[in-house]
């Protein structure tokens, strides 16, 4: 499903029912391992991670797992090409959502099978999409949560996964809805969200 002339892609991946601690590695089909993992897990860890990684030939991307045995998934969330689509633009992370002082939001926990929508703020005109890092804390409950547009229909893929009582972020990059929103689902439990805007696509 990529168009011509891809480069890169940006990849969810995330590693579930592992049999051992250890690492992922995602590379360009045909090219040599680098020595970086990209998604670090213990045995029975469900854990996600974002991933930009350049395409081989034919489009495809290698994943190497070091021990154990694991599931792997991996969500297409965006691609790069030289001279084509948006552009970025990075700038230090200010926090725009965090349920547990009521910024960008109401001061109360995110509830199962719930959604809450942020209008992200400070955006130019003709922002595209928005890199958020996304942090799950407090959770009551095994879950996930899923980032999408606001106004549009809810992906089937989650972008963060977290057992009950832990804390853990993840980079997420998604497209803004109408007025620069982004709705934040939440399938099980409750749960505070925090988000941290770190750059923006126009």
């Amino acid at each position: 499903g990529l168009p011509a002339g891809v480069s890169a892609v940006a990849l969810n991946v995330t590693a579930t029912a592992p049999t051992a601690t250890s690492f992922l590695t995602v590379y360009p089909g045909g090219g040599s391992r680098p020595t970086a993992s990209n998604l670090n897990f213990g045995a029975a860890q469900t854990i996600p991670n974002l991933v930009v990684v350049p395409v081989g030939a034919g489009n495809t991307v290698t994943f190497y797992n070091n021990a154990g045995t694991v599931d792997v998934i991996a969500d297409l969330v965006g691609s790069y090409a030289p001279g084509t689509g948006a552009g970025f633009t990075g700038m230090a992370p200010t926090r725009v959502l965090d349920t547990r002082d009521g910024t960008g939001a109401l001061s109360e926990k995110l509830g199962a099978a719930e959604a809450l929508t942020l209008t992200v703020p400070g955006l130019p005109s003709g922002a595209t999409a928005v890199a958020l890092n996304v942090t799950a804390t407090a959770p009551t409950a095994t879950s996930f949560l899923t980032v999408y547009p606001d106004g549009g229909p809810r992906p089937t893929a989650s972008n963060l996964n977290f057992g009950a009582a832990q804390t853990i972020p993840n980079m997420v990059l998604v497209p803004v809805g109408p007025d620069n929103t982004v709705t934040f689902y939440n399938n099980a439990g409750t749960v505070n969200v925090i988000a941290d805007l770190v750059g923006y696509y126009n």
